[in-house]
């Protein structure tokens, strides 16, 4: 199994597009290693299998290419904190949270994503807790096809992706996606996440410019093949140790984060389910 995705068949995303996405690095020079989300001014949210028995990493804020980050905008980690579930051999419960030394200053490139807590009133009443079909966006800077390497350019891809039940992803995975994961993929293939985008976001879409953190970046079986969706932790079913970690500190409220100052309205074209897409059993992700 593939186990460190980048995005294969997506395109090229605008500054500023995507600005809760962060680059996790080893260390203050290195290079990519993991995606990761912005969830509060101190608190980044990844895959557990991006980290290991390291006790301090840096996470690149505010750009889409990779090689234009400056230092100011490099940040060191106060903690690390892995999901004390994480298995990694069957991977359930890959999430963990990166606590920052020093707060981030939000601007039009640098912004937290909401997390998908299903306890807010607000959010169940606006309907999302209805995450189980539909398109969703993916991003990073991983590999562009499978065993290839990342964008030469550096620049951010994304794409956007059905949601697929965890039925049928079971087909494809002998049994082992549990209620911990989400499943998603194009059934021809040629859409995915690679070598590369583990932590990375997979973000719904609400309202006119609201978006919402429903999976992070976790697993798959090879890069874009048809057949084989990519496996994503399930935000919502982890929400609350989320929470616990931080202290109750991230944004779950849509009103107040997942706001996109600079979004371009064309590549949302896809993010409407379209029934004759394939996948069969699109319920109860």
């Amino acid at each position: 199994l593939n186990t460190s995705p980048y995005i294969v068949g997506g395109q090229d995303a605008s500054r500023g597009s995507l600005p809760w996405q962060v680059s996790l690095r080893g260390c203050s020079n290195c290079g990519h290693k993991c995606g990761g989300s912005i969830i509060n001014e101190r608190w980044i949210v990844t895959a557990a299998h991006c980290v290991d028995d390291q006790t301090t990493y840096y996470v690149a804020v505010g750009e889409t290419v990779l090689y234009e980050y400056s230092p100011r905008n490099v940040y060191r980690t106060e903690r690390v904190i892995p999901h004390e579930y994480y298995n990694s051999m069957t991977y359930n419960a890959d999430i963990a949270v990166l606590k920052l030394r020093t707060s981030l200053v939000f601007s039009d490139t640098i912004q937290p994503i909401c997390i998908n807590d299903l306890r807010n009133s607000e959010n169940i009443s606006n309907g999302l807790d209805q995450l189980d079909s539909g398109y969703a966006l993916i991003s990073g800077w991983g590999a562009i096809y499978e065993g290839g390497f990342g964008p030469s350019d550096g620049v951010l891809q994304e794409v956007s992706i059905p949601i697929v039940s965890n039925y049928q992803c079971n087909q494809v995975y002998d049994g082992r996606i549990n209620s911990n994961m989400i499943c998603a993929g194009m059934p021809n293939g040629g859409r995915d996440s690679c070598q590369g985008d583990s932590g990375g976001p997979l973000v719904r879409r609400f309202y006119s410019q609201q978006w919402l953190l429903s999976g992070i970046v976790s697993f798959g079986a090879n890069c874009g093949t048809q057949g084989t969706p990519g496996i994503y932790t399930k935000v919502s079913k982890i929400a609350d140790w989320v929470f616990d970690q931080t202290d109750g500190e991230v944004f779950s409220d849509i009103r107040f984060c997942g706001d996109v100052l600079d979004h371009d309205e064309n590549r949302d074209l896809e993010l409407t389910w379209n029934s004759d897409l394939g996948w069969t059993g699109t319920g109860n992700c």
